[in-house]
């Protein structure tokens, strides 16, 4: 303060000037920046002294107490080690993880086992229950007679039911006195065929001309009459089925098969004549029939 008054005594007296405010102002506010900032340069470096320093120290100290005592637990675990202080909690360890490795094991052995019991159970359920219904409907199939040589069979088994197929199964059905012959005419009553056609389905089918193998049946509607042009022949060579699964309606029956024929002790595809292997299904007819029941008797469904 003794130079800031110095100064203002200097500036009075200059050479008899007039006193400049502003100037004065000035140098005032200069000097007092100066004090302050050495006041706050003298506490800054008195802080770090007293403060900052201890802290730092403090710190540096619990570092290394630090590493030093990791430092001791390595060490430390290191001779138990070489001492083989954990072997038998390791034996120990391994013969609990040997157990629970064994008891799923054995679990899952003997769920499989009881899957497979389970499973077999419900098999020979399914096979008994078939095989009693295969005997309630063992004559299903008696009057439903398809030939190999069957001109019809193809659509059929493809799922067009014509006409002239069940016309064709109706001839299976015929018996030789059934057949009239006079002279070279060989004439067979629409009437008759038909009766022979409602042994097999309650569906309406009509008298119409057909072919059964290599005979034409010649329908003449005048006289209600077939007209054949060669002597019937049956080479009595049928398609058989295995029944596989049977689903019953309250007047309906459902019959799942595998279709084939015999020759030569082989069997052999209906449709495409090759030969069926032994244990295959690939090649195999499969083949879904629907009867009605209609009077205690039953009726193939087109």
């Amino acid at each position: 303060m003794a130079r800031a008054k110095k100064e203002v005594k200097e500036i009075e007296t200059k050479d008899n000037k007039e006193i400049d405010v502003e100037e004065i102002k000035t140098e005032l506010k200069k000097y007092i920046e100066e004090e302050v900032k050495k006041e706050n340069s003298e506490y800054i470096k008195t802080y770090n002294k007293e403060v900052l320093r201890p802290k730092k120290r403090k710190i540096i100290r619990q570092r290394i107490l630090i590493i030093l005592l990791i430092i001791l637990y390595i060490l430390t675990f290191v001779f138990l080690v070489k001492d083989h202080y954990f072997d038998k909690y390791i034996i120990k360890l391994e013969e609990r993880l040997n157990i629970r490795k064994e008891e799923p094991k054995e679990e899952k052995e003997k769920t499989s086992d009881n899957n497979k019991e389970e499973e077999k159970r419900l098999e020979k359920e399914k096979e008994e229950k078939l095989n009693k219904l295969k005997e309630k409907y063992n004559g299903i199939f008696t009057n439903v007679l398809i030939s190999t040589s069957n001109n019809y069979k193809n659509d059929y088994y493809n799922g067009k039911y014509s006409n002239n197929f069940f016309l064709s199964l109706g001839v299976e059905l015929l018996r030789e006195s059934d057949i009239v012959k006079e002279q070279d005419v060989i004439t067979l009553s629409g009437d008759k065929l038909l009766e022979k056609v409602k042994m097999i389905t309650k569906e309406e089918i009509n008298n119409e001309s057909f072919t059964y193998k290599d005979i034409s049946f010649k329908y003449i509607k005048s006289i209600n009459t077939y007209i054949l042009d060669k002597e019937l022949t049956r080479d009595g060579t049928y398609i058989e089925r295995d029944i596989i699964n049977i689903e019953e309606g309250s007047t309906t029956v459902k019959i799942d098969t595998i279709e084939y024929y015999t020759k030569n002790g082989k069997r052999y595809n209906p449709i495409t004549d090759e030969e069926i292997s032994s244990g295959s299904i690939s090649n195999n007819k499969f083949m879904t029939f629907e009867f009605i029941l209609d009077n205690n008797n039953y009726y193939l469904v087109k």
